[in-house]
């Protein structure tokens, strides 16, 4: 029996390659990664500290519109919400600055005088980090769904930083000593391992958040994948380059990311002039710890 079952299964292995089925991201050209797969009907199990209700809890963006995690039924605590802000920084505790107008289809869409706190909804916040987006997503889920049915590449960052080597720190707070890199939820960027610390965040800036724009890495398509080479990170992250020579098509960024000129304050200095690409913040449900 045990042969059998081994033989079927390397028949079906064979098979899914025949088909262009395959785990390798750079296989099948144009698709970047596999969606997560949704029991019908599905009813998410929260952890303890976030009881799933029925409940209506808004989009959570400012603007009315998510970008990620774009279903509210089934992620009511957490959205992606894309646009742009002028005040720099992650940190920021004394809460919006433009009365919540920032949002990629909100009155301010640009941002002017807006921080990263302004791109979300009334009872919603920055995610503070790994902690906040587990408590706020789905047992085991963590980012893997943030970019079903929406456009990438994007990055929705939180105010997760380090101290360097790219290991996450504690969740953020404006008291934080940490203000190096920023970390996040998206297909853009770094994929920080299990050894940094970082839970479900599974994307990350690198140096003056090179992985986040054009320009950093010379990448080509060779048939089979994309190799990059350039600046520290590009044989193993996703820039915007990245995805230019995957898709063979310009990607248009608008310089949306800035991260300043220094590798080791990004949480402190990082703006997004563009509302419309690459991302934006990641916005969860205000409640007691």
């Amino acid at each position: 029996m045990q042969k059998v079952f081994i033989l079927s299964v390397a028949l079906i292995a064979m098979m899914g390659s025949l088909w262009g089925c395959h785990s390798d991201i750079h296989v099948e050209r144009g698709y970047v990664s596999d969606p997560v797969i949704v029991p019908d009907p599905y009813v998410p199990k929260y952890p303890e500290s976030r009881a799933y209700d029925t409940g209506y809890y808004g989009t959570g963006c400012s603007d009315g519109t998510r970008e990620g995690f774009i279903d509210s039924n089934l992620y009511p605590f957490i959205a992606g919400c894309a646009g742009a802000w002028t005040i720099p920084g992650v940190h920021h505790d004394e809460g919006p600055a433009c009365g919540r107008m920032a949002g990629n289809s909100n009155y301010n869409r640009f941002g002017d005088n807006c921080n990263v706190e302004d791109l979300c909804a009334p009872g919603w916040h920055v995610c503070y980090g790994a902690d906040d987006v587990t408590s706020n997503t789905p047992v085991g889920v963590g980012c893997a769904p943030v970019m079903d049915g929406t456009i990438g590449p994007a990055f929705f960052l939180t105010r997760a930083t380090s101290n360097g080597g790219l290991i996450c720190g504690e969740d953020g707070s404006y008291y934080a000593s940490a203000f190096n890199d920023v970390f996040g939820c998206g297909d853009l960027g770094c994929t920080p391992g299990p050894e940094k610390n970082c839970g479900p965040l599974n994307a990350t800036s690198h140096d003056a958040c090179a992985m986040l724009m054009h320009g950093s890495c010379d990448c080509y398509w060779d048939g089979y994948s994309v190799s990059c080479s350039g600046t520290t990170g590009c044989n193993w992250c996703r820039s915007v380059d990245y995805y230019e020579a995957y898709y063979n098509q310009y990607i248009p960024d608008n310089g949306a990311w800035d991260c300043g000129v220094t590798s080791s304050f990004e949480a402190d200095d990082i703006l997004k002039h563009d509302p419309d690409y690459l991302g934006g913040v990641l916005c969860c449900m205000d409640f007691e710890y």
